[in-house]
């Protein structure tokens, strides 16, 4: 395991996410949650990882510390924390790329990129 620890945000507390978390606990990765972006905290069926913050507003995400901000709560929670994460000039993995299908979340994810010409998941 590296000694440089990268701080991940969660979009989404459901299967796929807390899969995610299991996963990386389990192979004792150098990425650790540390927060948890979620609509409604109260309604968390699974706890949430020791010391992960939770995060209800897309804007937080810029002062959470995190460095990479992973998507895996569906188009509408892609396309918030996508643009917030990627404004905030954070990594981010849209794991709900139909998101990309509607054309004005393609174009303000690629506009937040901060480049005409930076690579963008929807790009063939």
């Amino acid at each position: 395991m590296s000694d440089t620890v990268t701080d991940l945000c969660l979009v989404g507390w459901g299967a796929i996410a807390t899969t995610i978390s299991a996963m990386l606990t389990a192979r004792r990765s150098a990425v650790r949650v540390a927060a948890l972006a979620v609509r409604d905290p109260a309604s968390l069926r699974t706890p949430p990882p020791p010391g992960a913050r939770i995060l209800t507003d897309p804007e937080d995400v810029a002062s959470s510390g995190c460095t990479l901000v992973v998507e895996a709560a569906g188009r509408d929670a892609a396309a918030q924390w996508g643009a917030a994460a990627l404004g905030a000039g954070l990594d981010f993995v849209m794991g709900s790329p139909s998101a990309l299908a509607d054309p004005a979340t393609a174009e303000a994810l690629q506009a937040r990129l901060g480049r005409a010409d930076a690579p963008c998941l929807g790009d063939a």
